[in-house]
């Protein structure tokens, strides 16, 4: 008797150890499973990160860039963001990015496809797994809201050598004041001088009218819009507001506010339209500190404005915002105390609905966003 029990036993624990050996081989597996799984998930989110970045790049320069040659410079910047990204410590190549370029649309679509070697599901032959991805972005040709605005309104006939209701006569303004769309004349300018603060009471567009807001309508002082220049510390303005005008000159603040924003002398040089010599170093960049945004004024149709070209007097003059004008600042048109603050002009947009599109993020008052096509 004894002698059976002790060959049940023995049956008993082979079996168990039969049983255990199996529960660890899948055991095993399944935690190999899991890791291989969480290895390419990993690949997969930093391919994905990638491509959007690459084709959010290749979206804002339509913005940055209006004058560059389409689709070759959204293809470039496109590239260039994504082979300057690594995913697993493994540089992303040119020949693994695909660029699709949407003009009409301002679309830009990249496609990353990577390999990632795998580790345990080499037992089952397979050594790698092709990762693929897709990023879509658009930028807005219309204008929405303006982060971090300078605390100065460009009249739309600011680009024009006649006197103010002249130029709106002949139709020399940045935006058409009836569709609110950006014109011809204004895209034909691109890269010219701006004038974005005079300094001299003779080129003041009424007396103590200096193209000064007033932060935020909080009747704040020179500090505050010394700030405001140098700084971001403006609120958000969109389509639509109604801005506060500051009265006075202000130019010593102007001049501490520029000379903050942009330093001096400048850090940042201008090259083209959407080229930039950061601390003056090559390549350039299509971005720098010293491009701002500033609201755009409807001069044309500001009541009882033309033809006399009489702007209201008073501190509480409120001017409507139709647009907005993105200026690379050079700094000041000469080294006296009161020379004009001056830029070039880079882009602009207009409040027109039907060209703004869908909101996304907003940089330099463009819409930009991400999109998941179907």
């Amino acid at each position: 008797m004894m002698h059976v029990e002790r060959v049940v036993r023995r049956e008993q624990s082979g079996f168990v150890l039969v049983v255990v050996a199996i529960l660890l081989i899948v055991l095993v597996a399944f935690v190999a499973l899991g890791v291989e799984v969480g290895v390419l998930y990993s690949h997969r989110t930093s391919s994905q990160s990638i491509a959007d970045s690459a084709a959010l790049a290749g979206a804002f320069s339509f913005v940055s860039s209006p004058t560059a040659p389409q689709p070759a410079t959204a293809i470039q910047r496109a590239t260039a963001i994504a082979v300057s990204n690594s995913i697993m410590h493994r540089p992303v190549t040119g020949g693994e990015v695909t660029v699709s370029v949407d003009i009409p649309n301002r679309r830009v679509m990249v496609d990353l496809q990577t390999s990632q070697p795998t580790f345990f599901a080499r037992a089952l032959s397979l050594s790698n797994a092709s990762i693929v991805t897709r990023g879509v972005a658009e930028a807005g040709s219309g204008a929405d809201t303006a982060v971090c605005p300078k605390p100065w309104y460009i009249p739309n006939t600011t680009m024009s050598g006649d006197p103010a209701c002249t130029a709106c006569a002949a139709g020399q303004v940045l935006i058409d004041p009836s569709t609110g769309q950006v014109t011809a004349y204004a895209r034909a300018l691109l890269g010219q001088q701006i004038m974005l603060k005079p300094q001299q009471p003779n080129q003041a567009l009424a007396p103590s009218q200096f193209f000064a807001i007033d932060v935020g309508g909080s009747g704040g002082g020179a500090n505050e819009y010394r700030d405001a220049i140098g700084a971001c510390t403006t609120p958000p303005v969109a389509c639509g507001d109604l801005l506060d005008v500051k009265t006075g000159n202000m130019v010593g603040p102007t001049r501490q506010g520029v000379d903050a924003l942009i330093g001096d002398p400048p850090d940042d040089l201008y090259q083209a339209v959407g080229e930039y010599l950061i601390n003056g170093n090559q390549p350039p960049s299509d971005v720098s500190k010293a491009l701002i945004v500033a609201p755009i004024w409807d001069t044309c149709n500001f009541p009882g404005f033309c033809p006399g070209e009489r702007f209201p007097s008073g501190t509480w003059v409120n001017v409507p915002v139709i647009g907005f004008a993105m200026v690379f600042v050079e700094g000041f048109q000469s080294a006296g105390n009161q020379a004009p603050v001056v830029g070039r002009f880079i882009n602009v947009a207009g409040c027109a609905p039907a060209v703004s599109g869908p909101r996304g993020s907003t940089v330099f008052s463009f819409p930009l966003r991400l999109v998941r096509m179907p």
